[in-house]
């Protein structure tokens, strides 16, 4: 009886290890980080802060997170041993569809972007065409990506016009130095597992070189966006204050060689002013409603 109840406990215990394990493959940090352009969008679009219109960002917020928590675990799932890869495929799936059920409650135009971003998903990921392991086409997935992420939350609240388009250009700049900048840091692993990634065929070098005029070209149109009134103005002085401190981390990770521990220091620290940027963004667009109102 006793080795019975032993016998269960162990068998349960093993159970929530492995529950635990695959759900590791969320990686919930990256995926709460990439919830900050959808959000910016559908709050920069928003006309009128109602009941309604927090659950609209509620839902938004989720469906997010479940749709890049599915684009992690797919990626991870290429990479698994063959005897690994069902369950983390399974779980990917499953996110998935819950995640398009979501974004059917936010309208046709949100749900085809997100079937937009799923689908960029599988072209970077799935082996059949590896964009991850394909100099430069790597990079235009998260070109558009990055404008994708950004307009998928603009539009719950408006249609996508010219204004949309022009401000989605600081995340698409952003998401694609920041992807470069990881591409630097992974160079040494992907090098050993033969992933061509831009780093591992052009040189880490370069790549960090392309990935900080990716960055100066961000800060400046933030500073252009704020300035022809696109996004809350003073904005354009924030910018002009980071950007010094982003030139100098970037110049300190150059110095030390760009060794991994050293890259990823620079990108936890520059992902911190891109926050303060965000809460700036939101705190101006709270001020004018209220001022509006």
């Amino acid at each position: 009886m006793i080795d019975a109840f032993d016998e269960e406990f162990r068998g349960k215990m093993k159970g929530r290890e492995a529950w635990r394990s695959l759900l590791l493959h969320i990686r919930y940090r990256e995926v709460l980080l990439l919830q900050g352009p959808p959000l910016m969008g559908a709050a920069l679009s928003l006309r009128h802060w109602t009941g309604a219109s927090l659950v609209s960002l509620g839902i938004l917020f989720c469906a997010g997170f479940l749709l890049v928590a599915h684009i992690w675990c797919l990626n991870d799932w290429v990479e698994l041993p063959a005897e690994r890869r069902s369950p983390v495929l399974g779980l990917s799936l499953f996110l998935l569809v819950l995640s398009l059920a979501l974004f059917t409650c936010l309208g046709r135009a949100t749900l085809l972007l997100a079937i937009g971003v799923a689908l960029l998903g599988l072209v970077y990921s799935h082996p059949a065409i590896n964009a991850k392991g394909r100099p430069v086409l790597s990079s235009v997935t998260h070109l558009v990506g990055g404008s994708l992420h950004f307009l998928l939350g603009y539009s719950v609240f408006s249609p996508i016009g010219w204004k949309a388009v022009m401000i989605s250009s600081f995340f698409t700049l952003v998401f694609t130095a920041g992807h470069a900048t990881q591409e630097v840091e992974d160079f040494e692993e992907d090098r050993l597992n033969g992933i061509r990634t831009n780093a591992v065929v052009f040189g880490k070098t370069a790549i960090f070189i392309a990935a900080f005029v990716g960055f100066v070209l961000a800060y400046g149109d933030l500073a252009w966006l704020s300035l022809c009134g696109m996004l809350p103005s003073r904005l354009w002085l924030m910018a002009l204050a980071l950007f010094p401190l982003h030139c100098h981390w970037s110049r300190k990770a150059w110095r030390a060689g760009l060794c991994p521990a050293d890259v990823r220091r620079l990108r936890n620290r520059y992902r911190v002013l891109f926050l303060l940027i965000g809460i700036a963004i939101a705190s101006g667009i709270i001020w004018d409603s209220s001022i509006h109102s």
